[in-house]
């Protein structure tokens, strides 16, 4: 996250040499080239500085605005819970350095689910698939068998026509 954080600090200020530098040469008031660059400038200063930014609030070095710090102090606070009498941690020692394990719930026994266990919502009006039906012996012998060549009507049988051989005429003698 630090890398991160270096990484975009790097390039917003690469960005804010790069503005420095197109007002200080002029080059902004003469012509396309300098509004050109200080646009792309401009550009990669707000993404590195959101960036950094959204780096930061993940990081914990900035705090969340209207998070849900505002939404708690809203909501009714629950009453409080009575206190077990089993509770060996003092308040005083934090949790991460207790030596006492948190207790830990009972996993109810993984169940394999089987596709006729889960049930399947279908939206209305869209009717529900028809498996195929097997095919049979005769109906495989019919898709497996080729259709005949078709006949032309005046009943000649039609053949491929085959270009002539070319041979090498320059192998041959000239003829007399």
């Amino acid at each position: 996250m630090v890398e991160l954080a270096a990484l975009s600090l790097v390039l917003l200020a690469l960005s804010v040499v790069g503005i420095v530098w197109d007002i200080a040469s002029g080059l902004l008031v003469t012509g396309i080239d300098g509004i050109l660059l200080l646009l792309v400038c401009l550009m990669m200063g707000g993404v590195f500085t959101l960036e950094l930014f959204l780096v930061g609030r993940q990081a914990g070095w900035v705090p969340a605005f209207g998070g849900k710090e505002g939404k708690k102090k809203d909501a009714p606070q629950p009453a409080a819970r009575p206190v077990s009498a089993n509770a060996a941690v003092p308040a005083a020692i934090p949790p991460a350095t207790s030596a006492v394990a948190p207790p830990t719930a009972a996993k109810p026994p993984a169940v394999a689910k089987t596709a006729a266990a889960v049930p399947v919502m279908v939206p209305a009006g869209i009717p529900e698939p028809v498996a195929p039906a097997p095919a049979s012996a005769a109906t495989a012998a019919a898709i497996a068998e080729q259709p005949p060549a078709p006949v032309p009507a005046d009943g000649r049988a039609t053949t491929p026509i085959v270009a002539p051989a070319v041979t090498d005429q320059s192998k041959t003698e000239p003829s007399k």
